[in-house]
């Protein structure tokens, strides 16, 4: 992120917020089986990257204190505190040491010391947010800007890592992937999907039109459910063997009435489409083209249907994080929507 981009204090604070609520949707949604597959940063599956960012979180307090610590004359470098035997082997320590803990404790721990980060940024002066500093990763910058590269961004780096563990499985054995469990995700992600539309609906429309920053995919929260829109029409055409519909934009849609009628549409077709198939339909392998991975002689890619019905709940994960935590910036804090409110109000828990 560039510095003159850095985040406010607020910002951070609502990032902080929004990433570990990405986390805990994730995992939450994921079977302990599903968390031991895949092979990802420096060979660990999913539990282990999250043991990572459990471990981790500590050690985004101190940067609040490296940034309190002034450089040692004559030294002209931004203050920082390394680990001992560097990163890597210092990360790798510290998940070999939570190799017997269950998901239920590493979350815990993950939860623990995120409140103690957010503690930490609440009580932090303004001032020191503008301090040039180094973190023991080598990220230099305000400490705006490096806390919210490796508090936030990093973080959600890990957390697509840890939502893939699903998608993954479903590519190396299309079998594990479950009708019910399908029919049982997209009744979730329908759900979370209108539960934050709801919010942004309410809004006025110079709020859903705010161009609320660059660190977001989309800068504004109408362009962000146009994507969301998109993106999902793009891969129902995918999955019907149709060609992909001309890319959609803001100016596509007069207002977010015109926007949810056509999502209406969709997702009615949609909800056909998942009803529709049966399990054979899983290892049936989808040709597609990707604006995102180009390849330059313009092969296109081959997945099972198993696996890319698998990644679509799991990118709008991504993006309602985002629109939560614009949302918060614009109006405050809208509801939940991870996978524990969803289940509890489907089973008459919650209102």
């Amino acid at each position: 992120m560039p510095t003159d981009t850095a985040p406010s204090k607020q910002d951070l604070l609502v990032a902080l917020r929004a990433s570990h609520d990405e986390v805990l949707t994730l995992v939450r949604g994921l079977s302990p089986e599903q968390l031991e597959e895949g092979r990802y940063e420096n060979g660990w599956n999913g539990r282990q990257i999250l043991a990572h960012l459990a471990s981790i979180e500590w050690t985004y307090p101190r940067l609040i204190d490296i940034a309190r610590t002034p450089p040692e004359p004559p030294r002209s470098d931004p203050p920082t505190r390394e680990m001992r035997g560097g990163n890597d082997a210092y990360n790798d320590r510290q998940v070999a040491k939570r190799s017997h803990l269950p998901v239920a404790e590493l979350l815990a721990e993950f939860e623990r010391n995120r409140a103690v980060t957010i503690a930490a940024v609440e009580s932090a002066d303004d001032e020191l947010f503008t301090r040039q500093i180094r973190s023991a990763g080598g990220v230099v910058g305000p400490l705006a800007v490096v806390f919210h590269q490796v508090a936030v961004m990093h973080v959600r780096g890990h957390a697509r890592e840890i939502g893939t563990s699903a998608a993954r499985a479903a590519v190396e054995n299309p079998s594990s992937v479950s009708l019910a469990m399908l029919h049982e995700l997209y009744d979730y992600h329908w759900w979370a999907n209108r539960r934050l539309w709801e919010v942004t609906a309410a809004l006025s429309d110079a709020s859903i039109r705010r161009d609320l920053g660059s660190h977001f995919s989309l800068p504004t929260l109408k362009g962000m459910l146009v994507h969301m829109f998109g993106v999902e029409a793009n891969w129902l055409s995918r999955w019907n063997g149709e060609p992909s519909p001309r890319p959609v934009t803001e100016s596509d849609f007069a207002d977010l009435r015109a926007l949810r009628q056509a999502w209406d549409d969709l997702e009615t077709r949609q909800r056909a489409f998942i009803d529709a198939i049966r399990p054979e339909d899983l290892h049936h392998q989808i040709e597609f083209t990707s604006m995102a991975f180009p390849r330059p002689d313009g092969r296109p890619y081959r997945l099972p249907l198993s696996a890319l019905l698998m990644h679509l709940p799991n990118h709008a994960t991504h993006h309602r994080s985002e629109l939560a935590t614009m949302l918060t910036i614009v109006s405050g804090s809208p509801p939940d929507t991870g996978m524990v409110s969803y289940q509890l109000r489907k089973t008459n828990q919650l209102d």
